[in-house]
């Protein structure tokens, strides 16, 4: 931080980039989700929150991210996330439709075998990733560096997003091992878009103080959310204990409060979250119908 501040002082800038890191676990019965504001350097955020850790780690291929990660001495395991796999692939499909079909299609399939393990239990959906992703995944990594893939020049889009996953592959296939791991990271992805749409109302952080307040706030609130509590009522009780001098941090800590106002949880949103689940895996299988009529034709 401090040879930000005389970077930026040298130069005479009015201002300093800054970076909210979000973190989220993939159990759901994890109490947090947590931000981190951060102006040093682009790696010491995920260095002083994952040092130590032991587990799976799924991010985006971001540099600063894989640094740590692959430090020498890690006991983390790299993921790496399909959605951003499949995007690019999608997003640069145009330049040659009949190359990037395949490829796309067998993403798609994995993400239909994805919506029927929704409500499946970790040791049912790891059965059923052995069954069918599986398969899949090692008809994808042929094609990939089969005639046709390789065809694509890799200084293209497409051929970007060829070599991506190849680059990736080892990473992109840790989740078809155990039924406990998510095939992507669109749940930190949703997590930062709360951030996005601060951004907006806020436009500018006023300084490192206001920084780390506002990671502060929105960790407890995404945290509230995670426990589906009304987040109104928490921290309308939150403020109201902090300005009467009666607050106790870690019964105030959103698991903890939630436990003691049941009244403040909104029972509504599991069965909203077991209705998309069914709706996805409806609509999963009237593409899969679809596929198989427009084949008979």
């Amino acid at each position: 931080l401090i040879e930000k501040m005389i970077e930026a002082k040298k130069e005479k800038k009015d201002s300093l980039d800054a970076k909210m890191w979000g973190y989220s676990s993939f159990d759901s019965s994890a109490p947090y989700d947590i931000f981190d504001f951060r102006v040093s350097r682009h790696r010491d955020g995920p260095d002083e929150i994952l040092g130590g850790y032991q587990g799976h780690v799924m991010a985006d291929c971001y540099s600063g991210n894989m640094s740590v990660v692959l430090a020498p001495g890690s006991k983390m395991t790299r993921m790496a996330c399909w959605a951003h796999a499949r995007r690019k692939v999608y997003e640069h499909q145009e330049s040659d439709p009949q190359v990037s079909a395949l490829p796309l299609a067998l993403m798609n399939q994995l993400y239909d075998i994805e919506r029927r393990a929704t409500q499946k239990s970790d040791q049912e959906r790891g059965e059923l990733r052995a069954k069918e992703s599986r398969r899949i995944l090692d008809r994808l990594g042929e094609y990939l560096e089969g005639p046709v893939a390789k065809s694509v020049l890799p200084a293209s889009k497409l051929g970007g997003a060829f070599n991506y996953i190849r680059n990736h592959w080892e990473a992109l296939n840790v989740f078809v091992n155990d039924g406990a791991l998510p095939i992507d990271n669109n749940q930190v992805e949703r997590l930062m878009k709360r951030i996005a749409v601060g951004r907006k109302n806020w436009l500018f952080i006023g300084s490192l103080r206001a920084g780390i307040r506002n990671a502060s706030l929105m960790s407890l609130v995404a945290s509230a959310l995670r426990q589906d509590l009304d987040v109104a009522m928490y921290l309308e009780s939150v403020i109201t204990h902090m300005l009467r001098g009666t607050a106790k941090t870690e019964e105030l800590l959103p698991d903890r409060w939630k436990a003691a106002h049941p009244e403040a949880v909104r029972e509504y949103r599991e069965q909203e979250r077991r209705d998309k689940a069914d709706t996805a895996v409806l609509q999963a299988a009237r593409r899969r119908v679809r596929a198989e009529l427009r084949k008979g034709k």
